[in-house]
């Protein structure tokens, strides 16, 4: 098995060991505030008071800078694979209350879907999680089914690119309200499963949708939508 490990200083001192077969060599250079990581490398920044690992990234181009006092560690192993475990979480914000879109509901899905984000991941098998609150924001008939879905590729009649949907549940139906003061519910959705990414990455594009029990069309509020990402180290 053969390990690299580096170690940059934040104060602008690089040093690199590397270790074959038991033996270590020592070099150091001058490190720019960006530092240079070599690609197939993890890396994060180690406080300099307190030894703590504050972040891990997996991109050579992704923080490539650690806040004053800390120190930018780097490694790599390759060798057996160990045992499974969590590689790195990423979440990102698709949608908050203060953007809140209307979402078409009813009628054809690949016509009337509102795209509310996309979600980059490199390769390897990652369990991607999909939370959402909506409202509804129009007079219906009928019941209302929210829904996220996550897909990979282009969106066609018959949901071949469709990874997996979020949301089941029924909106409350605002008319009459239900609520005294005359407010509506959120309502809660949330789902996840696991993916494999191909080599090279891909980008997982996000629709949001509904659909109505009296088949009509209307809208409802996404008041947030958020997608975490866990990258998964598979066992031996």
């Amino acid at each position: 098995m053969r390990k690299h490990i580096g170690i940059i200083a934040a104060a602008g001192a690089a040093v690199a060991l590397a270790a074959s077969g038991g033996a270590y060599a020592l070099a150091a250079d001058a490190a720019p505030a960006a530092a240079s990581i070599p690609a197939g490398t993890l890396h994060g920044c180690v406080s300099g008071s307190t030894r703590v690992m504050e972040r891990v990234y997996e991109s050579n181009t992704s923080g490539t800078v650690c806040p004053s006092g800390s120190f930018l560690v780097y490694w790599s192993v390759t060798g057996p694979k160990g045992p499974s475990g969590i590689v790195s979480t990423t979440r990102k914000q698709l949608v908050t209350t203060k953007t809140a879109p209307s979402i078409n509901t009813g009628g054809s899905f690949t016509s009337r879907k509102t795209l509310v984000g996309t979600v980059a991941l490199a390769a390897g098998t990652w369990q991607v999680s999909a939370n959402f609150t909506a409202t509804p924001n129009a007079s219906t008939t009928g019941d209302v089914f929210p829904q996220l879905f996550v897909y990979d590729g282009a969106v066609n009649a018959d949901f071949t690119n469709d990874l997996f949907n979020v949301g089941a549940g029924a909106l409350e139906n605002p008319t009459p309200a239900i609520v005294s003061d005359g407010d509506t519910i959120n309502s809660y959705f949330s789902g996840s499963d696991e993916i494999t990414v191909p080599s090279g990455g891909e980008t997982l594009d996000v629709y949001a949708f509904g659909y109505d029990s009296d088949t009509g069309e209307g809208t409802y509020a996404l008041n947030s939508a958020v997608v975490t990402a866990t990258h998964l180290q598979p066992s031996s």
